[in-house]
């Protein structure tokens, strides 16, 4: 089952202040803040590594950390953004909406003899994340980087001198596990003038010496972290099996001088990822921490990443896919029907591991450096489930540093990790954004290549799927960019849901955003929800956007009594004086909504970034169509629907679908829809949370929270921000029949050296919680007197 968690703290406000009289001041509040993500729990076992020399005589332990709750709330993974911090991080961490930072570790720095290991540069590393806010590590190991590294370094290989020298320790030997490539070094580091006059050398992946140095290292790198302090943040270790970690060997020119098949490339990344999984399991093969591997690249064919890949996530270790960007090639190939590249796709795991392990994602500036690349950089990461993302010098790029890049981020935040599992939190709202693969890519960091070979196809979905087939809902793919030649592939040229060959809109282009740059890959730089959208196509009949939610966030199953309270959200294009309307599958049929307000379209609006109900544009009385002014615009149209039903039962089995016809049914023009937002109302979110002192106990008491809910967790923990799990407390669990109040008689009334704050956390009957709880705590303040 897969393990996610909630997004990063986001203090709100303070709702209550009581101070109480003793001989300290104790405040007891109430503070709403976003609940954090759970932490692993912490590590017990003694330390065998220290900075110097490892005990060779004393026997492994294996790492071992107290068991999660029944109800899978730890994530070994911690979802959300990671940073990729060097000794100086970025701070504060809540600045990019993350807690979480990582950074590249070569074998070499970490270990400098046989039984030598410099983990005090780890140390010194944990110390400055802490102070600048981070709360939650990972680790990026490599062994090698490439051709292009810098003169600072000999070559690109990293690993101990000792290992290098051989077996025998003498270096220039044949027993040593080092190749020299057919073409020189052409860095001219020694400023001879002469670029290829020096050797180049590569690693002997499969020589034995290397691999048992190499797995030596890996139980004491994991000994190092099970026994440290600060262990428990370690969530996630990407193994470094070949080229800058990842699961390609070499830099092309080089790939021919290593005696390696693909088999046996194969076999040595599945026998370093064991390694790993077996220094970082306990003793009943539970990974601790977890194991990630660097699947993008391939030695010499594209199916050693599948097998790779297969193998890994058959022993809980996740995919780490090392290129997010708004469109590629070769990404999603599961359709192709040749054995040797079926699934071999770069993001191929993604789809066929997603509900087992977690999946990972990194990126960097030059892949995504505008803001409309993030935009649907994320989209795309986010309908692949995505539980981390990895950003490598990303914020420190000042171009990256503006209010849209940051909603952007905030936005995606919400749903890392989010899902539909039990042990998942419950995502805020669910969506399906308008999207198809554009002919040709044009990249940031590649320009304009040729990509139309199993690109991603259709749009980029969160739990809430258009359904393109059902009667008289096929949509056209199209777009405001006159350098796209046609959208969608070959391979799906039948299906028009997916392939236009002539997809340039000139409504579109008269809406004045496309804007692209005037440097590097000529890349559109605002938002644009133009970019690729879809619009009703009435003259064949098809007049309807239809839509299925995701049964498990919402149906009649899934509400109380039946009823769903639903918000939808709709980003559309203001163009012409036509009228559309919303219908949904309400408990008494087929229903109307009326639209609950009107706003200009910008990012946040167009997200729902807020959630619930907007303050701006209310209509009053509400209309049940949206009347069209022809204003040339982005428009996001909101709608309340207080009796929804939501048990498939429109066209095609959709639980509601935009019409683009007038509210008499004719066909008085189409619409062009970008992005459709629904959120649920019942959140499982505890109701009227509140704290009193009785004596020296404190008495939590709570209304209940919507939903089908099992029982209610307290949790206590030492800081207004706590999570779950490693370093905070769980005090009880308290049925939904209740009565729905606990007393901690253990509290720190009186103590101003020790604060406590408490949450009360709502499992449904599926295992579930929401992401967002309230939070009430008691502070101590003693009094100095003069």
């Amino acid at each position: 089952m897969k393990s996610n968690t909630s997004s990063p703290d986001k203090p709100l406000r303070i709702l209550r202040v009581l101070i109480v009289a003793s001989l300290s001041v104790s405040l007891i509040v109430a503070v709403t803040v976003a609940m954090a993500a759970p932490k692993d729990m912490e590590t017990s076992s003694a330390s065998l590594v220290q900075d110097g020399v490892r005990a060779a005589a004393t026997p492994r332990a294996r790492m071992e950390r107290e068991s999660s709750p029944a109800h899978v709330l730890i994530s070994d993974a911690h979802p959300g953004f990671y940073i990729e911090n060097g000794t100086s991080p970025l701070s504060p961490a809540s600045k990019y909406h993350t807690d979480g930072s990582y950074r590249f570790w070569a074998w070499s720095q970490l270990q400098s003899g046989p039984d030598t290991f410099t983990f005090n540069t780890l140390d010194y590393w944990i110390t400055k994340q802490l102070d600048a806010g981070y709360g939650a590590f990972g680790i990026a190991m490599y062994t090698y980087t490439s051709r292009y590294v810098s003169c600072d370094y000999p070559d690109a290989i990293f690993i101990p001198q000792f290992v290098r020298d051989g077996r025998d320790g003498i270096p220039g030997n044949a027993d040593d596990p080092i190749i020299q490539a057919s073409n020189n070094d052409t860095r001219n580091c020694d400023g001879d003038g002469n670029n290829d006059n020096d050797p180049w050398y590569l690693i002997d992946y499969d020589d034995s010496w290397y691999l048992e140095q190499y797995q030596i290292f890996i139980e004491a790198l994991a000994d190092y972290i099970a026994a440290h302090d600060e262990g428990y943040r370690f969530k996630w270790i990407a193994t470094g099996t070949g080229k800058d970690g990842e699961t390609k060997t070499v830099d092309n020119q080089d790939k021919d001088d290593l005696d390696l098949t693909s088999e046996q490339w194969i076999a040595t990344v599945n026998q370093i990822t064991d390694f790993y999984v077996q220094a970082f399991s306990n003793p009943a093969g539970d990974l601790q921490v977890q194991v990630l591997i660097q699947n993008a690249g391939f030695h010499k064919n594209t199916y050693e990443r599948r097998d790779v890949g297969q193998h890994a996530a058959g022993k809980g270790v996740g995919p780490s896919i090392n290129r997010i960007s708004a469109d590629f090639d070769n990404t999603h190939s599961c359709t192709n029907p040749s054995p040797n590249l079926n699934c071999t796709g770069m993001w191929d795991p993604t789809r066929l591991y997603s509900d087992t392990v977690p999946i990972a994602f990194e990126s960097y500036s030059y892949m995504m450096g505008t803001e409309n690349e993030f935009y649907w950089s994320m989209a795309r990461a986010l309908d692949a489930h995505a539980d981390i993302i990895r950003l490598s010098v990303f914020w420190s790029d000042p171009d990256n540093d503006t209010p849209n890049f940051h909603t952007i981020a905030e936005w995606t935040t919400k749903y890392i990790g989010a899902g539909m599992q039990q042990g998942e939190y419950v995502p805020p709202s669910i969506w399906s954004r308008a999207r198809e693969h554009r002919h040709p890519c044009i990249l940031h960091d590649k320009g304009t290549i040729d990509c139309k070979y199993y690109p991603p196809i259709g749009n980029a979905e969160f739990y809430l799927t258009q359904l393109h087939t059902a009667s008289n809902g096929v949509t056209i793919p199209v777009t405001d960019d006159d350098r796209t030649t046609y959208m969608g592939w070959p391979g799906v040229d039948d299906k028009p849901w997916h392939y236009n060959p002539t997809p340039l809109d000139a409504t579109l282009q008269a809406v004045g955003l496309f804007n692209p740059s005037s440097e590097g890959g000529h890349v559109q730089l605002e938002v644009d929800p133009a970019y690729s959208t879809r619009r009703s196509d009435q003259s064949g009949g098809n007049y309807g956007f239809f839509y299925d939610a995701d049964d498990r966030y919402i149906s009649s199953d899934a509400a109380l009594d039946g009823i769903n309270e639903v918000i939808v959200t709709i980003t559309y294009l203001d163009t012409g004086n036509d009228r559309w309307q919303l219908k949904y599958d309400g408990v008494n049929g087929e229903t109307v909504a009326l639209l609950y307000a009107l706003q200009d379209w910008d990012i946040g609006t167009g997200l729902a970034i807020e959630g619930g109900l907007p303050t701006t544009g209310v209509q009053n009385p509400r209309p049940s169509y949206v009347q069209k002014m022809n204003s040339g615009q982005w428009k996001t149209a909101t709608f309340l629907i207080e009796d929804g039903h939501f048990d498939n039962r429109l066209s095609g089995g959709a639980d509601f679908y935009i019409d683009s016809r007038s509210d008499d049914g004719g066909n008085d023009g189409n619409e062009y829809i970008h992005h459709v937002n629904v959120e649920r109302r019942d959140k499982m979110v505890v109701q009227n949370l509140s704290i009193s002192r009785s004596g020296n106990s404190l008495v939590i008491t709570w209304d209940t929270a919507p939903g089908n809910i099992d029982h209610y967790e307290v949790w206590r923990g030492d800081s207004a921000y706590f999570a779950p799990g490693a370093g905070a407390t769980l005090l009880g669990s308290v049925s939904a029949a209740g009565p729905l109040t606990y007393t901690d008689a253990t509290s720190a009334v009186d103590n101003p050296d020790l604060n406590h704050s408490y949450l009360v956390l709502a499992i449904d009957t599926d295992g579930r919680y929401a992401p967002y709880q309230p939070r009430v705590g008691e502070f101590d303040y003693g009094f100095v007197i003069p």
